[in-house]
């Protein structure tokens, strides 16, 4: 069974400032400290990717995983295609705005391929939520 992991964090840029960011899935890497590498694989007619393949950081190795993506208004989802250690990696970015601040609500449902206690499997989660957000944070931050 996977980890259903939820977090969230509020901008004060605009909401399509932050949106662009999360649709520039090949420039994750850049601001996401747990990721290695993303290859755009496919993308819409829009020019959004709807398939790409990641590999992250876990300290103990590299993850490999590829997600497709789909977006409607103020959000982007993804689901786990293939990963060499995840049955499940499905979730979604959710925006909102009011008040001149912008709520990014982050989503996940996790569960790897490990025989691990379910509080490490959690703890894992929770840690690519936090390094997400926090990067999510950085990369926002007007110049």
């Amino acid at each position: 069974m996977g980890e259903q992991v939820r977090g969230e964090v509020a901008f004060r840029e605009p909401l399509q400032t932050v949106a662009d960011v999360l649709q520039t899935i090949d420039a994750y890497p850049q601001w996401n400290s747990g990721m290695l590498e993303v290859t755009v694989i496919e993308r819409d007619d829009v020019g959004r990717v709807t398939t790409a393949a990641f590999v992250i950081d876990i300290k103990l190795t590299q993850l490999r995983y590829t997600l497709a993506y789909s977006y409607a208004v103020h959000t982007v989802r993804w689901q786990l295609v293939d990963g060499d250690l995840l049955n499940q990696f499905d979730g979604e970015y959710r925006l909102s705005h009011a008040n001149g601040i912008t709520i990014v609500a982050y989503a996940i449902d996790v569960d790897v391929a490990l025989a691990l206690p379910r509080v490490m499997k959690r703890r894992a989660a929770e840690t690519l939520i936090a390094q997400t957000l926090t990067g999510l944070q950085t990369q926002c931050k007007p110049a």
